[in-house]
């Protein structure tokens, strides 16, 4: 039972011999399997409280725990191991800033509309003015046509063009 790799032998030989049986036990797979450290995050199972029906096991130098090892916890899967703090902690932080982002974003949105449809609004409100001017200096030139004495003028030519440009002015203000 005891691997090349642990030079001082495991420790519990008298528990392993209890719960070399238990189904939970049954599936591990005996190639090397990667340890990851994770300081002060680990969690043990003498945190939990032990169920009525379990044994408890009392030990001098340790804190009782229970040895039904076949139960099943809701919270958790044997091969997952709970988030420890300082990765929950990261979590919250980026949570929280994506939040806030996402707040800020809409409000600089909601702004950016509010000054999109203010331009537009402007933008249409020259557009109107530009109009009215073009039409009132329109009128203006088409006035002065029209007040025009065509008997000072020489020129048939001019004299005809402008006698043409009276009347389409008069249908069309008629």
């Amino acid at each position: 039972m005891q691997e090349p790799t642990y030079k001082k032998g495991f420790k519990f030989d008298h528990v392993w011999n209890l719960m070399k049986d238990f189904e939970k036990f049954k599936d591990i797979d005996t190639g090397k399997k990667k340890v990851r450290g994770q300081g002060s995050t680990l969690q043990s199972s003498e945190s939990e409280a032990p169920s009525p029906t379990s044994p408890i096991v009392s030990s001098p130098n340790l804190s009782s725990f229970s040895l039904n090892l076949n139960e099943n916890f809701s919270d958790h899967t044997s091969s997952e191991r709970p988030i420890g703090v300082k990765k929950s902690k990261l979590k919250r932080s980026k949570d929280e800033g994506l939040s806030s982002a996402m707040k800020l974003f809409e409000t600089e949105n909601n702004r950016l509309g509010k000054m999109l449809s203010e331009s537009a609004t402007s933008k249409q409100q020259d557009g109107e003015r530009l109009d009215r001017y073009i039409k009132a200096k329109e009128f203006r030139d088409e006035t002065k046509i029209l007040m025009k004495n065509l008997e000072t003028i020489s020129d048939p030519n001019v004299r005809e063009y402008l006698q043409r440009e009276q009347q389409r002015i008069l249908e069309k203000r008629n």
